[in-house]
Parts: structure tokens; sequence; C-alpha cells
């Protein structure tokens, strides 16, 4: 049995507050969206839902507040890039 864990999961993290749930999770998103140099909407909810169970509304939520944020845009190859401003994020 195959029990390392994925590059994109927040679970290998100790985590104790849902605050700290959240930003581990908009994390591996951006990370995602940085690695793959671009990711569909589609792409994300997908990884999510498989890596953290969230639902697909959930996902589309923490997409719009990186949006609103200056953290992410959606660009015209139809794909979210990360902006200047993500380094910001990281702090």
């Amino acid at each position: 049995m195959n029990t390392r864990k994925q590059p994109y999961d927040a679970s290998s993290l100790k985590l104790t507050t849902g605050a700290t749930w959240r930003k581990a999770r908009l994390m591996v998103m951006v990370r995602f969206i940085q690695d793959k140099i671009g990711a569909s909407t589609e792409q994300l909810q997908s990884l999510m839902m498989a890596r953290e169970g969230l639902k697909f509304r959930t996902t589309s939520e923490y997409l719009q507040e990186l949006h609103m944020g200056g953290y992410i845009e959606l660009q015209d190859d139809g794909l979210w890039h990360t902006t200047d401003r993500i380094v910001e994020f990281f702090r």
C-alpha cells in the first residue's frame, strides 16, 4: 500500500482550526495553478474533490475569493493564472 502523501494534499499538514484548513486548501489550489501554468475551473474542482472532499460549489467560492483578492485571474485561454500579487499570499 502506498502511504506517500500526494503533492496537492492539505491533509498532510498539521492543521488545527477551520481557518488553517481553509488557508491550506487555498494554497493547494494556487500551487496547482502555478505548477500547471494555468488550470481550468473544472480541473480545480476535480482536484479538490479528490484530494480534500470539497464540493464543486465550495471550490468555486474559493476561486472567486482568490480572484477578488487579486491573486488569480481568468485569462483568454479559459484558464486561471496567478498574478504578481500571489507572493503576498504565501507570507
